[in-house]
C-alpha cells in the first residue's frame, strides 16, 4: 500500500486491478461512445450483448447444456453464433441489402462481434461511409441487429417467419 506496509486487502486489490482495469472486448472509449449515442437504452444493452457475444444464441447455450441443438433455425448453417445471425445467415443478408443504407455484408470480411460493433460505432473509418451518413447508419445498424434478433426469436418461440424484404422494409 502507499504507506509501504502489506495487507492482505493491499495484496487482494493488486491482485483484482486488472479484472476491473480491463474493458473488455471494446476501448474505454469506445464504450463511452456506446453509452453516448442517442438509441433508445435498450438498443445500446442490445449493442452491449453483442460486443460480448453473450446473445443466448444455439451456439452458445449448446456450450452450457450437452446435447442441444446448436444449427441455425432458419438456414440450418451448422453453428448459430452471433455473427452467423445477425451477419452470415442469407435470411441476415438479405435484411440488410434492403434497408435504407444497403450494405453487400460480403464485402466485408467476416469479423468477430466486437469487430462488427466497432464498425457499428465508427462506420466512416471502419466502412467508408459517407461522415453525413455515419450517425443514421449507426443507428440504423443497432435496429437492424435489434429487429433480426427479434425475428429469429419470434420464429423459435412462436414459429412466426417474418420475410426479409418486409422486415427490412419494416426497419
Amino acid at each position: 500500500c502507499p504507506s509501504g506496509k502489506f495487507s492482505v486487502k493491499s495484496a487482494y486489490l493488486a491482485d483484482q486491478n486488472a479484472r476491473f482495469s480491463n474493458s473488455g472486448p471494446l476501448t474505454a472509449v469506445e464504450w463511452k461512445k456506446l453509452w453516448s449515442m442517442k438509441f433508445n437504452e435498450r438498443l445500446k444493452y442490445h449493442i452491449w450483448k453483442i460486443a460480448w457475444d453473450v446473445l443466448p444464441t444455439r451456439e452458445f447455450l449448446a456450450r452450457r447444456m450437452v446435447g442441444l441443438d446448436s444449427s441455425c433455425p432458419r438456414c440450418h448453417h451448422h453453428q448459430e453464433s452471433v455473427v452467423h445471425v445477425l451477419f452470415e445467415c442469407p435470411f441476415a443478408i438479405i435484411v440488410w441489402r434492403h434497408t435504407s443504407i444497403p450494405i453487400n455484408l460480403s464485402s466485408i470480411p467476416p469479423k468477430s462481434t466486437s469487430d462488427w460493433v466497432k464498425s457499428i460505432l465508427n462506420p466512416v473509418s471502419l466502412l467508408g461511409l459517407c461522415p453525413s451518413v455515419g450517425p443514421s447508419f449507426s443507428l440504423l445498424a443497432a435496429i437492424t441487429c435489434d429487429r433480426i434478433w427479434w425475428s429469429r426469436n419470434k420464429l423459435i418461440f412462436d414459429d412466426l417467419f417474418d420475410p426479409p424484404n418486409r422486415l427490412a422494409a419494416d426497419i
